[in-house]
């Protein structure tokens, strides 16, 4: 899986990179399907918000787009909170995928009503 890391004005430190391509990595070992994942860094300058680093990550694969976006006072602790979110998302399009694709285990309500009747002669 391709990690693209942008970031707006400045540089990103190389242990905040190594993060993400570790982190972000593993979620794409998990789920094969996913091609590329695009990682944005932002900063608040509004003094009035606590959490001022943002991590925004974007994974692409198999014509599906996953999008999360976390916030917190520092950049290592936004990518942690922004892989939880992630994983949560990903299993949650996973199930959605499976239970699209598998039949119900219900009977057909025809099916259903003719034994009742059946029984309820005899």
């Amino acid at each position: 899986m391709d990690v693209v890391i942008a970031n707006g004005r400045s540089a990103i430190d190389d242990e905040v990179r190594a993060l993400v391509e570790e982190k972000v990595g593993r979620l794409g070992l998990r789920w094969s399907w996913l091609e590329r994942a695009v990682v944005r860094f932002a900063e608040e300058h509004n003094p009035r918000i606590a959490d001022c680093e943002r991590c925004e990550v974007e994974m692409v694969g198999h014509g599906m787009v996953v999008r999360a976006r976390a916030a917190a006072p520092g950049a290592l602790a936004a990518v942690d909170l922004v892989v939880e979110k992630l994983e949560h998302r990903l299993e949650r399009t996973k199930g959605q995928l499976v239970g699209r694709s598998h039949p119900r285990r219900r009977p057909a309500r025809g099916a259903a009503a003719r034994g009742l009747r059946g029984a309820a002669a005899t």
